[in-house]
């Protein structure tokens, strides 16, 4: 795998079925008008696959995802 790109490499990933499902309240603790996009859901079940797994020793982090989503998009 070393020289595959990073994408790849999470294309492999999901393609054996090792993501993590997305938890309820992710979704649930958006706007009800906005419906995730699929590389917006895939970026939080990549990230709580990796936090969960024990390739991470420092459990205590802070994250903070942002997407450039437009206006149409922000709904309040």
């Amino acid at each position: 795998m070393a020289d595959q790109y990073l994408y790849q490499e999470l294309d492999v990933i999901k393609k054996i079925g090792a993501l993590k499902e997305l938890p309820s309240y992710i979704e649930s603790n958006l706007n009800p008008n906005i419906i995730l996009r699929d590389y917006q859901e895939d970026a939080f079940r990549y990230f709580i696959s990796y936090v969960e797994s024990d390739l991470i020793k420092n459990k205590q982090i802070h994250t903070f995802f942002i997407w450039q989503l437009g206006l149409v998009r922000l709904l309040s």
